[in-house]
């Protein structure tokens, strides 16, 4: 198999249904693992191939992979799409091959430049996948120009999330992203997250984020109004500061911090393990059930 990878092997003989996660640029095969036990109760088997391009992250000799260049916003260099879906159609081959995996249960899923390679596997090829979902994400209108047959992707389940503050790639990407996919029939979810712990104001948007205490207050009305099953909270680390060796929160913070004040404005353990496990899990078994 040409591409570096990890995986994740449930119990049991499979096949499994099976995720086909995407890291995003600058990271590698190990980013997107550690979701792999949280995803359906880690009954699926998890594939995390590595970009094949190695990318700098710093003078001092890190680096990271990345699926394409990077093109500062523009237009995506096409060409090197087109090579980097290649190489990964190559390694699922191989992968569904080599690993008990169940080809008619399988998700393709992407996070930033790897949901840019998902939506372009996905809709390449939709009667391949059981489900895309494209995380903190956005659709360069060529990979539509090119997708041979779009109304077969009609069957396609999709989820698209974003933050709404993420500083990276901004939401109104996924927002157009979303408008796009909308008049073609597309069974499209969409979610939109204040992002926890990301408590700042932007001086250039004259923007203030809200605070954890806002968001756990707004999480506790909408459970009162009866929104409990439909709410899900993420976290977004991605920037060395916020992580624990430099003096930042931490991957943590949402068990260590956050579900602390839901618990203090009264939101019940039952209600904290229906958003924290359940909700995850449901949003998922609709391609794996």
């Amino acid at each position: 198999m040409h591409l570096i990878h990890t995986i994740f092997e449930p119990h049991g003989d499979g096949p499994h249904p099976t995720i086909l996660a995407l890291h995003g640029r600058g990271a590698n095969a190990l980013d997107l693992l550690g979701l792999a036990p949280y995803l359906c109760g880690g009954r699926c088997l998890v594939l995390c191939p590595q970009g094949p391009l190695q990318i700098p992250l710093g003078p001092s000799g890190p680096v990271g992979y990345a699926w394409f260049p990077s093109t500062g916003g523009g237009p995506p260099d096409m060409t090197a799409v087109q090579a980097a879906h290649e190489a990964v159609q190559t390694f699922l081959e191989a992968a569904l091959a080599r690993y008990p995996c169940d080809p008619h249960r399988l998700i393709v899923l992407g996070f930033s430049q790897g949901g840019v390679m998902a939506y372009n596997l996905g809709l390449y090829q939709p009667e391949r996948f059981a489900a895309l979902v494209a995380l903190s994400t956005w659709l360069p209108p060529q990979i539509l120009d090119r997708a041979p047959n779009l109304a077969a992707a009609q069957q396609l389940p999709i989820l698209v999330q974003h933050g709404s503050r993420d500083e990276l790639i901004d939401v109104g990407r996924a927002r157009q992203s979303v408008e796009t996919l909308r008049p073609l029939h597309l069974a499209v979810t969409y979610r939109e997250y204040d992002m926890i712990s990301m408590d700042y104001y932007y001086a250039d948007q004259d923007a203030q984020c809200p605070s954890d205490e806002e968001n756990a207050t707004a999480i506790q009305q909408l459970i009162n109004s009866g929104y409990r099953d439909r709410i899900l909270i993420s976290q977004d680390v991605f920037l060395k500061m916020m992580l624990t060796s430099y003096g930042g929160f931490g991957y943590g913070y949402i068990l260590r911090h956050f579900v602390p004040r839901l618990r203090r404005l009264g939101v019940s353990e039952d209600d904290i393990r229906t958003i924290l496990a359940d909700n995850p899990r449901q949003a998922f078994e609709v391609a794996t059930g």
